[in-house]
């Protein structure tokens, strides 16, 4: 983030010179100006390096200016094949590694508003999830009926919120099925990065010599938000008068 509050994507690539020197280099640098997350970066760096391919193509160097010295032959024509080829072979690799997150698009549109879900998308999304689609194309006839959920996720504008209040009727068991498999997928690592700093806390200098058991029960006390303990039932198998 720069000064004024901005997120800048710097793209770098590695290269190995004709020395076998490893070198990196800055190629571009983008704001964000929306939103930072995975798929903003992805889709930002899928766009330069078309537009990269396309600049290359025409013997541009706006954004490769080492190319303009080095890459000319005798003929003042510049060689374009072996850098556009190395750009198709990385939009093809990508395209490769992310492929699963375009299969399941239907699957996320779904997750995020299933309300605003087209019925003629459902087979898609059914060989996708591998559910019965007529017992789930009932239950969500029968959501999008309900008003009242399908209001509250308008005030709320969170999907999770919205799960929530699917979840809280008993009548929907394919959508409660689904939407956990879906929800699951983006579990938070805010969680774990907690048990560590709490972790940090409870085996200082000082406590070096505590033990994995007794580790863990405090962990559980310290990071678990749905676990108590029973103070009162402690108390009472505890033998207060130890000479008795």
């Amino acid at each position: 983030t720069d000064i004024g509050d901005i997120n800048q994507l710097c793209i770098w690539v590695g290269y190995v010179s004709s020395s076998f020197e490893v070198k990196e280099e800055l190629l571009s640098v983008f704001p964000l100006l929306q939103r930072s997350k995975g798929s903003d970066i992805l889709k930002n760096f899928l766009k330069s390096v078309e537009k990269f391919e396309q600049h290359l193509n025409v013997a541009d160097f706006t954004h490769f200016s080492t190319l303009s010295a080095q890459e000319m032959n005798k003929d003042g024509h510049f060689e374009s094949d072996r850098y556009v080829g190395f750009l198709c072979n990385l939009k093809e690799k990508f395209a490769t590694r992310f492929i699963d997150f375009k299969n399941m698009k239907a699957a996320f549109d779904f997750l995020r508003d299933p309300f605003q879900l087209d019925l003629s998308r459902m087979l898609e999304l059914a060989e996708t999830l591998d559910f019965d689609r007529r017992t789930f194309e009932m239950e969500l006839i029968s959501v999008k009926a309900a008003q009242e959920s399908s209001s509250c996720f308008g005030r709320s504008g969170n999907p999770t919120e919205m799960w929530q209040e699917i979840f809280s009727h008993s009548d929907y068991s394919d959508l409660h099925r689904l939407g956990a498999k879906l929800l699951l997928m983006f579990a938070s690592t805010y969680l774990c990065e907690m048990t560590f700093s709490v972790m940090n806390l409870l085996k200082t200098k000082q406590r070096n010599r505590i033990v994995d058991m007794k580790m863990e029960a405090q962990l559980r006390i310290a990071v678990c938000q749905s676990f108590e303990p029973d103070f009162t039932h402690l108390v009472i198998e505890r033998q207060a008068q130890i000479s008795h």
